[in-house]
């Protein structure tokens, strides 16, 4: 059986299967689901050793990306089946992430709100003025998402988030008036990533108001030496922050700043890379261990809309 007619056969049996993926239901009779699994069978032993259809299929999933590069060097960066766990994953493979400094990635969000056919995920809300984009359910405190990791193990991220900011955030000043904040707390105005629970720190994407309190205990400390703030130890330098508000220009209650996106590296003025700068808008962060835990989001404000509020346009996270 060649390749071709492999393949259409494999669709051809697998068609109910895929379109029950689809969330389409499909039944079939004792005798019908019978002969199904036999010519699964057939095919499998058909296939064997199988490697060019490695993660091209359910039946044929891979371990994970990497595997797939290893086996398949010709592999080229898409759609494949994995499975570790109980059950196999559709994911995207990136097969050489120059963003995350190369090599095979594992992506594990993608949400672009200036793309109309996306969607902000479970536990945020769309908003479609002034940009469209994500924003956090309630008016004070925090909402979340999670991402599913595939039960894949990992031990490095790497992404990107870009937002947008409104009136007065107050970056790393809420752990600054309670210093008992974990990483359980909104200890800080922006985007807040985590595993596990209790949280387990990833990275912290900070808003301060203006570049006039760059040094206040809402601003940013951006390898100043009068920094009046305090960052917290559980973050360490895991972090970007930035303001939304134009280098000069002072903010404005109420006001969302749609012209110079949060934690895109740009508009940053004199800021060294410990605050932002060469490094983002990409992020990377690597631990001394591994683990499967799925990636949870959370918008934090500790105060109302009117004051303070974060819309977020991009999400892309991958694993490795």
């Amino acid at each position: 059986m060649n390749s071709l007619h492999l393949s259409t056969a494999v669709v051809l049996i697998l068609l109910p299967y895929l379109n029950n993926v689809s969330g389409h239901e499909h039944t079939c009779s004792l005798k019908d689901c019978s002969d199904i699994a036999a010519s699964l069978k057939d095919i499998k032993e058909k296939m064997a050793p199988g490697l060019d259809y490695l993660g091209e299929l359910p039946l044929y999933a891979a371990t994970s990306c990497q595997q797939i590069d290893n086996l398949r060097p010709e592999a080229e960066s898409g759609l494949y089946w994995i499975q570790v766990g109980s059950h196999p994953y559709r994911v995207y493979c990136d097969m050489n992430n120059t963003d995350c400094g190369g090599g095979v990635w594992t992506r594990v969000a993608n949400v672009d709100m200036t793309t109309p056919s996306h969607k902000c995920p479970s536990g945020l809300e769309t908003v479609t003025s002034p940009k469209r984009s994500c924003r956090k359910t309630v008016e004070v405190g925090s909402s979340s998402t999670w991402f599913s990791t595939y039960e894949q193990p990992y031990s490095k991220v790497c992404g990107k988030v870009i937002g947008y900011q409104k009136s007065t955030t107050d970056a790393f000043k809420p752990y600054y008036v309670h210093r008992s904040f974990t990483a359980n707390n909104c200890y800080a105005d922006g985007v807040l990533l985590s595993y596990n629970s209790p949280r387990h720190h990833i990275w912290t994407f900070a808003a301060m108001p203006d570049g006039f309190h760059k040094n206040l205990a809402q601003g940013c400390r951006c390898g100043s030496n009068i920094f009046q703030g305090t960052i917290p130890l559980f973050v360490g330098d895991d972090y970007f922050c930035e303001t939304g508000v134009n280098s000069g220009s002072r903010y404005i209650t109420g006001q969302y700043y749609t012209d110079n996106p949060l934690w895109d590296g740009k508009g940053c003025g004199t800021f060294p890379s410990g605050c932002t700068g060469t490094r983002s808008p990409w992020f990377k962060k690597e631990f001394k261990y591994s683990i499967n835990s799925n990636i949870e989001l959370r918008i934090c404000m500790d105060e109302d809309r009117f004051n303070e509020d974060i819309l977020v346009e991009q999400v892309h996270l991958y694993i490795q």
